[in-house]
């Protein structure tokens, strides 16, 4: 069997990207400006603002694995482990947008309580064909669902199963 896994560390690496943004209009911001009181506020605000953003989106990197059994979601940057059979799951998205990377996104029940959770794709292509039939086999009622509606992955799913797929 082949191991299906993947992370959310890319959105991880956007906050760090955005934290960049916000200090450099920060900085922008406080030089242009000629009071130095409202320079150092509009300076410091844009670094705690930076830290806050990096910090928060830390504790949500995660990495998720498709085993045998059951699903494996372990944080990253804590020590959080969850583990979700798959027949709490509910819906996988393939999420394909121009310039940025492919994404999937699933939701499952835990405790009651319905979740979603958005991570890089687990394949591409023929191999995540491959990787829909894996989950088809351990949970028929599974929902399939494909943004935009014209990709080619949702041709390549109505080859496999047909129009009615979803």
């Amino acid at each position: 069997m082949k191991k299906y896994s993947s992370s959310s560390s890319f959105a991880f690496f956007e906050s760090i990207l955005a934290s960049l943004m916000i200090l450099g209009i920060g900085i922008f911001l406080g030089i242009s400006i000629e009071k130095i009181g409202i320079q150092i506020l509009i300076i410091i605000g844009s670094i705690l603002l930076s830290i806050w953003l990096v910090l928060y989106q830390r504790k949500k990197v995660f990495e998720i694995i498709f085993e045998k059994e059951k699903i494996r979601i372990e944080y990253v940057y804590n020590s959080n482990k969850i583990e979700i059979d798959y027949a709490e799951l509910l819906t996988v998205e393939y999420i394909s947008t121009t310039k940025n990377p492919t994404r999937n996104k699933i939701e499952f029940k835990l405790n009651g309580s319905i979740k979603k959770l958005k991570f890089l794709s687990v394949a591409d292509s023929n191999e995540y064909v491959e990787f829909i039939k894996f989950l088809k086999s351990k949970n028929e009622n599974i929902k399939w669902k494909v943004f935009p509606s014209d990709n080619i992955m949702n041709h390549k799913l109505q080859e496999v199963y047909g129009f009615n797929y979803r």
